[in-house]
């Protein structure tokens, strides 16, 4: 009984952990408002001062369970609250699991003197086959790796170091390849890793009591052993392009390398080798391990193992204060109202007729995927006819904040979006002002940044996670009908998933490395946007709505596709993540008389300066972080830019992209890392010396444009 109602009570703060964690670095809107309040605040603590009571009145804990149980089943919903509230409330839900924990297990004699020699036999068992799942371009190199680090688990248990330190090494491990890139550090890091810690320390304590009858059964023993291998082979070599921060698989790594040595100290039967032998090796390969490593034989950034070794170990990168002040600006606020109002300009000049407007956001749609003969033929058909900015950038390396950016035409504050949104959000104003007829395919970041129904009519409801691009347009297409006069103006937006890491199909890259093959999924599903994006022209101009029409493609951000080993996006802040294709069809009425800049830098937040004043508004408020019309007259010139501030959407890792759009500096508090790309106006980011000189520059640059931001926002 005790031991089931630990498992419950472990998937229970698990759970409240990772929904705790979203609150706290995401935004609302993932799940229903009296779901969200009750577990972000009340239930949590509630259950745990039960649990405290009960157990302190000397009730069975098998009654503290089911006590604990009852009041979550039963607890109104009621509270609620992020931030601090969220992270206190994820350390309370650990309570009733540290209670239900039973005494330390006994150990058994033999244990110290076979404990390395276990490791040692566990470390040749793992590493054949690690090494020969991995790449060919470094086995030698992964058995290496997977030798030492069992051994080095052992040898820390051979000290009897205890639960106390397991569990801080757990906690530091889990900070490391999970929280930090996730932009969580100090005291809220600490209160989310270290009852993980614990309960990591507690649970190996517990698998070692069950394994231990194994070892009287060599084949039985074995067989665990083979077992808990395949877990490690199988963490090493999975497809880590979904995990967009390399988190799951540098955890995985860590629970396969602990569940190796766990298995075999206590399953495998004894083997002779030395201690002082085996903890001799365990030294030199260790030498020999980071050695490697650092000496640049392999990329940290394309090899899995290495790449959590050194996230977790934190041994590269420098101390720069600048890092320490990146992180301050991660600071996770309350949910408060925005501290600013954000209206758009009055009305400048009369519009003889309004035209419709579509905005289509192709998520993770980099732009050197465009203009190549054959390859995007409607997208191209439609460059034709449209303002091409070659230099257009997104402010957010991710949809969360990336999105509402656009909506608010600003720079917005990292971290959860305020609530309410709607002082941010001028495009929303704008078309309730011009008496814009809304439709709006909704997603969790569109719903968190809009007023939602009935402001707005929604389409393609049935697909609102993860949207394709040919349902979303077609549903879109068949709500429209020819224009008729009088009738209010449409506006139309709708967010397409189907390019996004978690969205494009994997297969068809059979026989091909996973690099290539997920290079090929990219481009299958490219092929299929283009293709309803077609479609849904050529119903536009059935409609005869196509001609008079503003319609805007573009992306939330870009996408790593294997550069420097690189995949996915939001964590990061490169080149290839950071420029997006930005093409505005403008009906000829209107451009009239407009002269765009489109060899300057544009920025997704200036899409809605640009449809302000294709409606006739007035220029944009100078504010730092604001967006600028690229909708000028002739002669016009843009406001001086010192620079464009951009970073990550969930990370703590910060750019300038230069006045001229051809440089980017990044500071990557995560790694401690600093970065320079030279940015051609066509073709690949080239990576550059970062001198001392060059270095201060680029501090002194992003230091400004975070404190103008900053002082806007007050």
């Amino acid at each position: 009984m005790r031991a089931a109602a630990r498992a419950a009570w472990l998937l229970w703060a698990v759970l409240q952990w990772s929904f705790s964690l979203s609150l706290v670095v995401f935004m609302r809107g993932f799940f229903p408002p009296a779901f969200e309040a009750a577990l972000a605040w009340r239930l949590p603590w509630a259950v745990a001062a039960l649990a405290l009571t009960a157990f302190a009145a000397g009730l069975p804990r098998a009654a503290v369970a089911a006590a604990a149980a009852a009041v979550s089943l039963l607890l109104a919903p009621a509270g609620g609250g992020g931030g601090a509230a969220a992270l206190a409330a994820a350390a309370a839900a650990w309570v009733p699991f540290f209670i239900l924990t039973p005494r330390p297990v006994p150990q058994d004699p033999r244990d110290a003197g076979s404990e390395l020699a276990a490791a040692a036999a566990a470390a040749l068992l793992c590493a054949g086959g690690w090494a020969a799942a991995a790449r060919p371009a470094a086995p030698v190199f992964f058995g290496l790796l997977l030798v030492l680090t069992p051994t080095a688990l052992a040898a820390a248990s051979a000290a009897r170091l205890g639960t106390a330190a397991a569990a801080a090494a757990a906690a530091w491990v889990l900070h490391r390849l999970l929280l930090a890139p996730l932009g969580l550090g100090g005291l809220s890091a600490a209160v989310l890793a270290l009852p993980c810690g614990f309960a990591v320390a507690l649970a190996l304590r517990d698998a070692a009591a069950l394994l231990r009858p194994a070892r009287a059964n060599r084949a039985l023993g074995l067989a665990a052993a083979a077992a808990s291998c395949t877990f490690a082979a199988a963490a090493l070599t999975m497809d880590a392009r979904p995990d967009w921060s390399h988190a799951a698989q540098g955890l995985l790594l860590a629970a396969g390398w602990a569940a190796v040595w766990l298995v075999c100290r206590e399953a495998v039967p004894d083997v002779a080798l030395g201690e002082r032998r085996a903890a001799a090796a365990g030294a030199a390969l260790l030498l020999v391990c980071l050695a490697a490593g650092r000496g640049g034989a392999w990329n940290a950034s394309e090899d899995p193992a290495l790449r959590a070794l050194t996230r977790a170990l934190a041994g590269s990168g420098t101390d720069d204060p600048l890092f320490a002040e990146l992180w301050g600006r991660m600071g996770r606020p309350d949910r408060t109202p925005a501290p600013w109002d954000n209206p758009p300009p009055p009305r400048e000049r009369a519009v003889a007729e309004k035209p419709d407007v579509f905005v289509f956001v192709v998520d993770s749609l980099r732009p050197d995927r465009l203009g190549r003969p054959g390859r995007t033929p409607a997208l191209d058909a439609l460059a034709r006819r449209s303002w091409v900015f070659e230099r257009a950038f997104t402010p957010f390396g991710g949809t969360h904040l990336a999105v509402p950016a656009l909506w608010a035409g600003s720079f917005l504050p990292h971290g959860p979006l305020p609530v309410p949104f709607a002082p941010l959000n001028a495009l929303e104003r704008l078309l309730t002002e011009e008496g814009y007829r809304k439709l709006v395919a909704a997603d969790i970041h569109v719903q968190a940044a809009t007023l939602g129904p009935p402001a707005w009519e929604t389409f393609d409801d049935g697909h609102s996670l993860l949207r394709r691009a040919c349902p979303a347009l077609k549903d879109l297409g068949g709500r429209l009908g020819p224009k008729r006069p009088g009738e209010p103006p449409v506006f139309a937006y709708a967010h397409l998933f189907d390019l996004h890491i978690a969205a494009r199909e994997p297969g068809g890259g059979e026989g091909k490395a996973p690099g290539a093959a997920a290079v090929e999924a990219y481009e299958r599903a490219l092929s299929s946007v283009d293709a309803c994006v077609g479609t849904f022209v050529g119903r536009l101009k059935a409609l005869g709505r196509y001609d008079g029409a503003v319609v805007v493609v573009t992306a939330d951000h870009g996408d790593s596709l294997g550069e420097e080993g690189r995949w996915g996006h939001a964590h990061t802040a490169f080149p290839e993540v950071l420029r997006i294709p930005l093409l505005l069809k403008v009906p000829e009425p209107l451009a009239a008389g407009l002269a765009p800049d489109t060899a300057g830098v544009a920025l997704l937040s200036d899409v809605t300066p640009t449809l302000a004043r294709l409606l006739g508004r007035g220029p944009w408020p100078a504010r730092p972080g604001a967006g600028r019309s690229l909708a000028r007259a002739p002669g016009e010139a843009p406001a001086p830019a010192a620079g464009f501030l951009v970073a990550s959407s969930y990370a703590p890792v910060f750019g300038v992209v230069s006045p001229a759009g051809d440089e980017l500096f990044l500071a990557d508090a995560v790694d401690r890392a600093f970065s320079l790309f030279a940015l051609p106006a066509r073709g690949a980011a080239v990576r550059r010396d970062l001198g001392a000189e060059r270095l201060a520059a680029g501090e002194r640059s992003l230091r400004a444009l975070l404190t103008s931001a900053a002082r806007a926002r007050g």
